[in-house]
């Protein structure tokens, strides 16, 4: 998947011909996340009372239909209850030994139930069942079915999000794990949380996490790969700055490409990027290279400091050559 999901249809060929990946815009699905209100009614009547002006829970509920049976993590999921018995969060406003509306929505919006059944079937829906994972072809059906692109950004930060471990396939404990980390359990859900992990990755720490993933996902682990390929580093850093690319980058990316001799990214230089990219200064002036930056990244600034020269030299010859007046 991986450039993300050149994965499914240009996945393999990413490895092989390192094709590079287009982006196309998605509009993103809204989102619905009713409350009921005879829910509310319930939960407000079960987990709270009061007495003598303190607020006291009640034994928890039982443990839903679907958490009943046994988990793909542990032997035996039935030994854990979702709603331990403890006082509410200090966060829940109580005023007259009633919690309000707006703490009980707090509480419904965190909790969301999703069925382990519903998701197990949504992933044997694109599995390949000898595999018992969900490979290239499986995934190009999955993103057909959620109206996006292999290879676009959100799918890649669907991958991000399950944890995939390696382009083109979804192990079943990733992808029920995730959608339980995503509380999604329908086709539906899932395309309205892709926008939301658009949203998600705009904080720095996110997208610092993000980025980084990506360097593992990109390898060929049947290759036991531990250097990213150029190519394939090319696409993944055009495709990860998708949200917001680094005036450095362009540039950078031509330096890659005009040096063949360059055959790949060690993970050191690609977590060093985003650091680079953001304290640089658009004529690289602020370069230093006593600093411990990779090797790579010296050869750079000389190439572009040479080039730059090299662009005002002949700038300053075209003037002197001009018609006199």
């Amino acid at each position: 998947m991986g450039s993300c999901f050149s994965c499914c249809s240009k996945g393999q060929a990413l490895h092989q011909n390192k094709a590079q990946p287009s982006i196309q815009a998605l509009k993103p699905a809204e989102s619905s996340n009713p409350l009921n209100s005879q829910h509310m009614g319930r939960a407000a009547s079960s987990l709270l009372q009061h007495s003598h002006g303190t607020l006291v829970s009640e034994d928890p509920p039982a443990v839903p239909p679907h958490r009943t049976g046994v988990s793909l993590g542990s032997n035996s999921s039935s030994s854990t209850k979702p709603f331990p018995t403890q006082k509410p969060a200090t966060d829940c406003r109580v005023t007259g030994g009633v919690c309000t509306i707006d703490s009980l929505k707090r509480i419904s919006g965190s909790c969301r139930d999703v069925s382990e059944t519903k998701i197990t079937a949504l992933f044997e829906t694109y599995y390949d069942a000898d595999e018992d994972c969900i490979l290239a072809d499986g995934i190009e059906l999955l993103c057909s079915d959620l109206n996006v692109q292999p290879e676009e950004f959100r799918v890649l930060l669907f991958a991000w999000k399950l944890n995939a471990e390696t382009m083109c396939r979804f192990s079943r404990p990733e992808f029920v794990d995730g959608c339980r980390r995503l509380q999604v359990d329908s086709l539906r859900q899932i395309q309205s949380r892709l926008s939301d992990l658009v949203e998600e990755v705009r904080d720095r720490d996110k997208f610092r996490d993000f980025y980084r993933w990506t360097y593992t996902f990109g390898l060929d682990s049947e290759q036991l790969q531990r250097i990213l390929p150029i190519d394939m580093a090319i696409n993944l850093w055009r495709l990860v700055f998708t949200l917001n690319e680094p005036s450095v980058l362009a540039r950078w990316i031509n330096f890659l490409e005009k040096h063949p001799i360059i055959h790949g990214i060690p993970k050191d230089t690609w977590d060093t990027f985003l650091n680079f990219s953001e304290v640089i200064d658009d004529d690289l002036g602020n370069y230093d290279d006593t600093e411990a930056w990779p090797a790579l990244f010296d050869d750079f600034v000389e190439y572009e400091n040479d080039r730059q020269n090299q662009n005002l030299v002949s700038d300053l010859s075209k003037k002197d050559s001009g018609p006199l007046t």
